[in-house]
């Protein structure tokens, strides 16, 4: 489901922002980070095999770098890695906010220390703020399912964006 709303929110996302058509918007970064978590639970749960998974897991993060540095993927490494932090420590609150706070820190200061007079570049500092709500979650399914919803919403926001942009 991510995969088909990465495909129809692409081309609105290269447009609204642009950036050229071979940009991964964030859910193919999500999608990469799918797959490192995928990895990471074989790498706990083989043991005949977890040499291999762990290969496995190193071949991806130097991809996952090189597509960055070819600015493929727009967050970068670090933005594969934040919600593979969260996945690795979901049961471990304090362990959790402190590996993606300090996650999310090396964010900021890698746009900084490249594009240090935009302000793209100090609003990645909020991304800490946001913290806030994500460690009160108790980790229970609400009442109400906006699972689609929020699917939805990605793509028809860009739509928009890039309508406003055409006219």
């Amino acid at each position: 489901l991510m995969f088909i709303f990465m495909v129809i929110s692409w081309f609105p996302y290269c447009l609204a922002l642009d950036l050229p058509l071979y940009t991964v918007n964030v859910m193919g970064v999500f999608l990469l980070s799918i797959f490192g978590m995928f990895l990471i639970d074989r790498i706990r749960l083989n043991n005949t095999k977890k040499v291999m998974y762990i290969a496995t897991f190193c071949v991806f993060l130097l991809i996952c770098f090189i597509l960055e540095g070819l600015e493929i993927i727009t967050m970068g490494l670090l933005g594969i890695v934040l919600p593979i932090v969260f996945y690795v420590y979901k049961d471990r609150k304090v362990a959790r906010f402190v590996s993606s706070g300090l996650v999310l820190l090396a964010m900021a200061i890698t746009i900084i220390a490249t594009e240090p007079i935009r302000f793209e570049a100090f609003r990645q500092f909020f991304g800490l703020l946001a913290l806030i709500p994500i460690m009160c979650y108790n980790n229970n399914v609400g009442r109400y399912k906006l699972k689609y919803l929020f699917y939805i919403t990605y793509p028809l926001h860009l739509i928009i964006i890039m309508l406003i942009k055409l006219i």
